[in-house]
């Protein structure tokens, strides 16, 4: 059914299906037996089902006219708002400067244990001035994140998707 979906160009958060094959009175006779179903029941139910396609037809199978009625149900990937994607790559860039310029801190802290007089007084200067801009650059992946998992949260729930983390 997903693969169904894809094909004709549906972006889907979630999709289901329910089949029908036999001789029915009519539409009601077909709701009727979906609904004594379980699993059709609650493809029926699912409140995250927004869009709906059906198409029924009538036709000869294993000797016996018949008819063959599929439901497809689905939520767009449009009923939700994804996560920004500059954001992920932002805090991607973040997360690389950050571990950069943790690599600079620790070779330079290296450096002034060695370093005297002079030497030592500018050697100090760097290494304080690369922690503040890494702490600044922490502090801006740390929101950037906070940022992200907020709207992840938002679209997990639009999508029905449970936390299980507790």
């Amino acid at each position: 059914m997903s693969g169904l979906a894809t094909q004709a160009g549906y972006e889907y958060i979630v999709v289901g299906e329910n089949l029908a094959l036999g001789i029915f009175s009519g539409d009601s006779a077909v709701v009727a037996a979906w609904m004594a179903s379980p699993a059709h029941r609650r493809n029926i139910l699912d409140a995250r089902y927004q869009d709906i396609g059906v198409a029924v037809g009538e036709g000869m199978y294993q000797g016996r006219k018949q008819w063959l009625i599929v439901e497809h149900l689905g939520k767009p990937l449009s009923a939700c708002t994804e996560p920004s994607v500059n954001l992920k790559n932002n805090i991607g860039i973040e997360k690389n400067n950050a571990s950069d310029l943790e690599t600079q801190i620790t070779s330079l802290k290296a450096e002034i244990s060695d370093a005297s007089g002079d030497q030592y007084t500018v050697e100090v200067s760097q290494y304080n001035a690369l922690v503040t801009k890494y702490n600044t650059t922490i502090t801006l992946l740390e929101k950037d994140i906070n940022t992200y998992n907020v709207s992840a949260r938002a679209f997990n729930q639009c999508a029905g998707v449970t936390d299980n983390q507790g």
